[in-house]
This record gives structure tokens, C-alpha cells and sequence, in this order.
């Protein structure tokens, strides 16, 4: 959702938070992505300084959160916010690409994509190996369901559900063996916030989705 808009721009969240700037209004922009840290605070958690005009800006994180994201620009040699995104789902369209051998499985992840998508109010597109099967099962749902999910789908965002391979997707910063970017939540990844391992496959939809 566009809060302030005094530029053209638009952000995605395909397959993470992307930042396109469609406008020559100043000689370069500073991107900065919030994030709400639980308590009620939004802690600066990544910025980029030199997105120059007709560009766009993607940071690496692939699990779901609510963002909110300021383009400041320049005018008379002062930065002005010209620009800001909050992520919001509602009458969007996101997809879910289910990524496991389990029909049983997909199942329960397809019932936890139907409280989220009646919690959020968002068109929901689910790309599964047993889509047919599942489009029978959730028939009513009002999900749309494929085996291919087109890549020039118009998504306002896309999360891929399934037990990430995490060794090359981490960082080991403060000897953590985590990401700990600027004032961000320890992270395991950048596809999948927490250690695969001490969770069931039913729970990794709720550790890349979370409860919102």
C-alpha cells in the first residue's frame, strides 16, 4: 500500500522486496527497509544509497514480512521521503509454490493458505505437483491452483514453501552463525528464518508465512 507518493515507483515482493523507481527526479535515491520487530518498533534493517533513476533495488530476504519501505529523494541539496511502500496483501494476488513429496503435507499447508488468505483478503495462486488433487479437495476455496505457475504472473508477492537448503543462504556474523543485519531479528537464512531441523513439515508454512 503506497502511502506517500510523490515520484513513480512501485515495489513487489517477487520473490523478495523489489524497489522500481520509474522516475528522473533526483540524480540518485536512498532506499531503506523497516521492519517491525514485535514490539511495536520498526527497526532500519537494510539500506541502499545509490539507486539512480529507471532502476530497481532487490533485497535478498524471500520469507514473508510486513515491510515498510521509504525511497527518500533530493530537493534544494536536502533528502526528502518521496516514496513509501507498507506491505499489504489485500485484493492482491500472491503466490505460494508448494515444494514437497507429500500430498498429506500439501494438504495441511493448503489449509493454512486458506486462513491466510481469508485473514489477509488476497487472491491466492498455488503452484503444486498435485494441484489437480488439491483443486478437488478445496473445491470453494476460491484458490486457484496450478501445476506451473506462469513467471509473468502479475504477483505482488511469492513465497516458496518448502525446507530451503540453508548452508549457502546464511551468514556468520558476530560468530552467531546467523544473519544479524543492522537492527534486525537474528536470522537463520534468507529464505527461511529459523533452523529447518527442529521443526515439522507442517510447520515450515508458518516459519516462511508467520501468523500474520
Amino acid at each position: 500500500m503506497d502511502i506517500i507518493k510523490k515520484i513513480e515507483a512501485k515495489c513487489n515482493f517477487n520473490p523478495s522486496p523489489t524497489v522500481d523507481i520509474l522516475s528522473d527526479h533526483s540524480d540518485f535515491f536512498l532506499v531503506e527497509f523497516y521492519e517491525n520487530l514485535g514490539t511495536g518498533d520498526w527497526a532500519l534493517t537494510h539500506s541502499w544509497h545509490e539507486l539512480q533513476p529507471f532502476h530497481f533495488y532487490r533485497y535478498n530476504r524471500e520469507f514473508r514480512t510486513k515491510w515498510r519501505i521509504k525511497v527518500w529523494g533530493w530537493e534544494e541539496n536536502k533528502p526528502v521521503l518521496v516514496y513509501e511502500h507498507h506491505y499489504c496483501e489485500k485484493d492482491r494476488k500472491v503466490g505460494l509454490a508448494f515444494k514437497h513429496f507429500s500430498l498429506k503435507v500439501q494438504k495441511n499447508w493448503t489449509e493454512k493458505a486458506i486462513d491466510f488468505k481469508n485473514k489477509n483478503k488476497c487472491h491466492l495462486i498455488i503452484e503444486s505437483n498435485f494441484a489437480e488433487k488439491l483443486a478437488q479437495e478445496f473445491h470453494g476455496s476460491e484458490i486457484v491452483f496450478t501445476t506451473n505457475l506462469d513467471p509473468n504472473e502479475d504477483l505482488y508477492a511469492k513465497y516458496v514453501i518448502k525446507k530451503h537448503e540453508i548452508q549457502t543462504t546464511t551468514e556468520s556474523w558476530w560468530e552467531s552463525d546467523l544473519i544479524y543485519e543492522n537492527h534486525s531479528k537474528a536470522y537463520k537464512s534468507w529464505k527461511i528464518p529459523i533452523d529447518w531441523v527442529q521443526i515439522s513439515n507442517e510447520e515450515i508454512f508458518d516459519a516462511i508465512i508467520g501468523n500474520e
